[in-house]
């Protein structure tokens, strides 16, 4: 997860460096944040029978839900503000694209879901057995927390495809496509029989990702790395990302 959202290499990106040609150690800083927020999040578990099995009245499960409209909105604009240190600028980038992110995203979630799913099976006590017969399902659809992988890899294409073809080059353009996918997740329902390689999760996601990618391009130089946290508390995220009777299985 950690590793396909990173910095852009050369394989991936097509367009001059953004506002930071190197490792932003704020930047950083919160990308680690959120990684601990997210895997604190895995450990107490989604509910009274994952993870710790925290009660609802447990300090562990009102910490769980205090945060759980800040760490994968955090993760995910924090992808879109590294994402656009390096946009691509044409269609001759999506190659590279697909293949850096296919390897830093699609392989890990064959490799990890592969042996979640046989360790599930094989170790007696944990939380949830899939039959055998699911183990195809955890490519097509969300599986665990791997549904993020799924996710994170659509909205990488999408705004790659709106970047190669010069839809994000603007303040103004970035500013309608953020509007339209805010859009989109209010007026598209997304029923479980339906939410292929996780598109419940990318209609969540995908507006995050653009307020990060606006912040990178478009925002005034100098602001603070507060900036970034402002972000997470703006009204469109919020109202976007607090609709909990949509999140995917697993959401966290």
């Amino acid at each position: 997860m950690v590793a396909g959202a990173g910095y852009p290499d050369s394989a991936q990106a097509g367009g001059p460096p953004g506002r930071r040609a190197g490792k932003d150690p704020a930047i950083e800083t919160l990308r680690g944040v959120a990684i601990v927020l997210v895997v604190i999040g895995h450990v107490i578990g989604i509910d009274a029978d994952r993870g710790m099995q925290a009660a609802l009245d447990s300090p562990w499960r009102i910490f769980y839900l205090a945060l759980v409209d800040v760490r994968l909105p955090l993760f995910t604009m924090i992808s879109g503000y590294i994402y656009a240190l390096r946009p691509l600028t044409s269609p001759d980038g999506l190659a590279g694209l697909l293949k850096t992110k296919s390897r830093r995203l699609l392989l890990p979630l064959l490799t990890v879901g592969t042996l979640l799913f046989v360790t599930q099976r094989a170790v007696p006590g944990t939380n949830y057995k899939p039959h055998l017969d699911e183990y195809y399902r955890i490519f097509i659809y969300p599986y665990e927390h791997l549904w993020f992988l799924q996710s994170i890899f659509v909205i990488f294409v999408l705004v790659g495809l709106l970047d190669a073809f010069g839809l994000l080059n603007t303040a103004c353009r970035a500013l309608v496509a953020l509007a339209v996918s805010l859009a989109m997740f209010e007026v598209i329902p997304v029923p479980q029989y339906a939410d292929i390689f996780s598109a419940s999760g990318v209609l969540r996601l995908l507006p995050f990702f653009l307020l990060g990618y606006m912040l990178n391009r478009y925002w005034p130089r100098g602001v603070s790395c507060a900036r970034l946290a402002a972000m997470v508390a703006s009204p469109s995220a919020s109202i976007c990302y607090t609709r909990s009777e949509l999140r995917p299985p697993g959401f966290c």
